[in-house]
């Protein structure tokens, strides 16, 4: 199971279902699952579920989750809700633990600035690789993957 905890759009879940994996997404905005619901319904695409939810509190299972593949927000284009942004990256970390495999993997985007290496290893993670991708002078993106 894929799961997208940030999943907005559904764009994520959308390239995960066409080679063929079962998904969930969740997203603590009503107008973002439905978003999800229409554009994966456009690809052809059956989600497993789609929940609104908040990602710090999730409702799924004691390890039911084989890999989740997020783009948590940064306070750019998308809201946290007030919450800083390495609060963010922390406490959506940290509540994965108790739903995700052991042998997970999570593999999400941050801002270079927000050190998510740094605050996975913290928590218990063990830090795979990262890429990062400049994308103007206020952003670099670091693509991080981790293993439970």
């Amino acid at each position: 199971m894929v799961l997208d905890p940030f999943c907005g759009t559904g764009s994520f879940l959308v390239e995960a279902g066409l080679i063929g994996c079962r998904i969930i997404g969740s997203d603590i905005k009503r107008h973002m699952i439905e978003g999800s619901i229409q554009n994966l319904s456009v690809c052809g695409v059956k989600p497993e579920g789609l929940l609104i939810a908040d990602a710090r509190l999730p409702p799924f299972p004691s390890e039911s989750v084989d890999c989740i593949v997020t783009d948590p927000p940064y306070g750019t284009s998308t809201t946290t809700l007030g919450m800083k942004t390495s609060e963010v990256f922390k406490s959506f970390l940290s509540a994965t633990r108790g739903f995700l495999k052991n042998g997970g993997r999570i593999c999400l985007a941050a801002p270079k600035r927000v050190n998510v290496s740094q605050i996975a290893k913290e928590l218990g993670f063990k830090h795979q690789e990262s890429h990062f991708i400049y994308i103007h002078r206020r952003l670099t993106r670091e693509i991080a993957v981790f293993t439970v």
